[in-house]
């Protein structure tokens, strides 16, 4: 039963848990996310069918962030091998978010976990895939949108392994991707436009990249691998790849 389950939901994980790493930089259009009862949240879809969120939010119970990653992660596993709709009410919960909503946090937090249930499981390495974005120049459109003169947008990943996840709180480990994320798009935002445009700009965020997995690094959680996979850049009217 549990390969049925992973091999069925495999592809709802991948989409749920890219949303996870890239909504900072492109939410949601439709957040209709109801907070009346934050244990019991539900949504109707267009088929009439009611998705009930219980099971997801039954996780976030008091003090989440403070258990070891290992009492957590299997307080997950046990809902996805024990609940075969855990894993499309998750992807579904997600989709009612943008990254202010208050339960955003959460919704990390357990894509990261779900992830390091789950990948292993499939004989993949557990990552985490976000964009790094600078914009200046901001002007108006006709219709009130706003436009910008120079946009740079990157694409990057990054490996990590969770080596003591009994010694790991799930607040240690949040704070640790947290900090890589925050500090590479520090990187970029502290650069001026004509250094994001410099031909070894791919060089100079590898380095970076390369760089933050060997100083984040910890004896219970390690970072490796990390790529920067596309960069795009709108300079007025010309827009490029490097």
């Amino acid at each position: 039963m549990k390969k049925t389950i992973l091999g069925m939901t495999a592809a709802i994980l991948i989409c749920a848990c890219l949303f996870a790493g890239c909504a900072s930089s492109q939410p949601p259009a439709d957040s209709a996310l109801a907070h009346s009862n934050p244990m019991s949240v539900t949504t109707e879809d267009n088929s009439g069918t009611t998705n009930n969120y219980a099971d997801v939010l039954s996780l976030r119970t008091e003090g989440y962030q403070n258990l070891s990653l290992k009492d957590f992660n299997a307080a997950v596993k046990a809902q996805i091998e024990g609940n075969e709709d855990f894993l499309s009410a998750f992807s579904d919960f997600g989709g009612t978010l943008t990254p202010e909503d208050s339960d955003y946090s959460f919704y990390k937090t357990l894509s990261y976990s779900i992830d390091e249930v789950i990948f292993p499981q499939m004989g993949g390495s557990v990552s985490f895939t976000q964009y790094l974005k600078k914009h200046d120049g901001t002007y108006a459109g006709n219709e009130g949108e706003t436009f910008y003169t120079f946009m740079f947008t990157a694409l990057y990943s990054v490996e990590y392994r969770v080596i003591d996840e009994a010694n790991l709180t799930v607040g240690e480990r949040d704070e640790l991707l947290d900090k890589y994320q925050t500090e590479l798009q520090n990187a970029v935002s502290g650069m001026s436009n004509e250094k994001l445009q410099a031909q070894d700009i791919r060089g100079t965020l590898q380095s970076i990249a390369d760089s933050l997995t060997k100083e984040l690094s910890t004896d219970a959680l390690a970072f490796e691998n990390s790529e920067i996979l596309s960069i795009e850049i709108l300079d007025g009217d010309t827009e490029y790849q490097k």
